[in-house]
């Protein structure tokens, strides 16, 4: 009889099979093999005394500290951006600096006495006399169409010492008798007229070592000239008017720096040549009434020819 197959002898499949093996369904889950085995009980054990509510409340709090950093976080950008608006308001174009100070001095000068020497009137006499009255009437209304040219500005201001309003009574007075030797003294010894112009003008100057190696910076002028006219002003081709330059500076009109900073000139002005350019331009339209033109028409044109850069702007250019 043929044996029979024992049921005790079970082959490795069938034993895998009946306890599930390591991936069967009523297996063990093995552990990994680099789990830490004290943090996973320290999870289980966690995860096993805190309740619902606990967890609830600590996700509170981690999103109640977010939003604290968030809202923290944008008050110091809300800040930085306050700085930096406040840090701008407080720059200042040296422009604008400039023009205030050159405003300034012009109004210092206007209220200034000017001395007059005595004059001895014996080198005069009637006719010598009589032409200078001419020449003050000629003067006053050189000055008074200045004032219409400019009366919407306060760019032109004229000397305190000039008296006009004297000047003008004298010459009515003289015009109605022009023989009247007192008169005629009066028109002599009155102080000379002097006036000032402040005169913003934009141009450009060129540095360099040759016609190679030319740089230009466009630059804003800012020149407050003076004006005196001497006593056989405009009759005497020889007796130009006086031309001083009480202020000059040279900047960009759209820099800006703190309000601390020194302003600094990028160019300097030549006024020993310009002023005898400018005399000189003078006399060519004499005798006629020429510091309009002579303003206006040259000096405005013609001032970046005098003005030279400055070391600090040619190192800004290099």
């Amino acid at each position: 009889m043929a044996a029979k197959k024992s049921c005790t002898h079970l082959t490795w499949a069938d034993a895998k099979s009946k306890v599930g093996g390591s991936n069967g369904a009523g297996g063990k889950k093995i552990i990994p093999k680099n789990t830490d085995h004290g943090k996973a009980l320290t999870a289980k054990v966690i995860a096993k005394n805190t309740s619902q509510s606990d967890i609830i409340k600590a996700k509170t709090i981690l999103r109640r500290e977010r939003k604290d950093e968030e809202r923290a976080a944008a008050a110091a950008g809300k800040r930085a951006e306050e700085r930096e608006r406040e840090r701008q308001v407080r720059l200042v174009k040296p422009f604008e600096q400039a023009n205030i100070r050159m405003s300034e001095l012009a109004k210092k000068l206007q209220q200034e006495e000017v001395s007059v020497s005595e004059i001895d009137m014996s080198n005069y006499s009637i006719a010598d006399m009589q032409k200078v009255a001419e020449c003050r009437e000629l003067q006053l209304n050189e000055i008074m169409g200045l004032e219409a040219i400019y009366s919407d500005t306060h760019e032109l201001l004229v000397s305190r010492s000039s008296d006009l309003e004297k000047l003008q009574q004298y010459i009515e007075q003289w015009q109605m008798d022009d023989d009247n030797e007192q008169t005629l003294e009066a028109i002599l010894k009155h102080p000379p007229s002097s006036f000032t112009l402040q005169l913003v003008v934009d141009g450009a100057c060129e540095s360099g070592g040759g016609n190679d190696d030319m740089n230009t910076m466009n630059l804003t002028a800012l020149l407050l000239l003076r004006v005196t006219l001497p006593t056989l002003y405009p009759f005497d081709e020889k007796s130009a008017p006086v031309f001083d330059f009480d202020y000059f500076i040279a900047t960009d009109r759209d820099a800006v720096c703190n309000p601390d900073k020194p302003i600094e000139t990028l160019a300097h002005l030549e006024e020993y040549e310009l002023k005898g350019a400018l005399s000189e331009e003078a006399k060519q339209i004499l005798p006629d009434p020429c510091v309009y033109e002579v303003v206006t028409s040259w000096l405005i044109e013609r001032l970046f020819d005098f003005v030279t850069l400055s070391v600090h702007a040619q190192l800004q250019l290099n």
